[in-house]
């Protein structure tokens, strides 16, 4: 799975692949564990952000 992460003002969510879907995950964490508060489909901007990051990260 590939990811991409950054912090929002209130939790951190994290974009990636979820099958051949681009998600954004909502979340909070503590030492722990991890809760889930919600999963999306990536708005068509979200899904630019990750992929050029990938392929900065994976230059053919």
């Amino acid at each position: 799975m590939k990811i991409r992460g950054s912090i929002t003002a209130n939790n951190p969510h994290t974009v990636g692949l979820l099958g051949s879907k681009v998600v954004v995950i909502t979340h909070t964490e503590n030492k722990e564990e991890i809760h889930i508060i919600s999963k999306r489909e990536a708005e068509k901007h979200e899904t630019e952000y990750f992929f050029r990051g990938v392929l900065l990260q994976n230059p053919t």
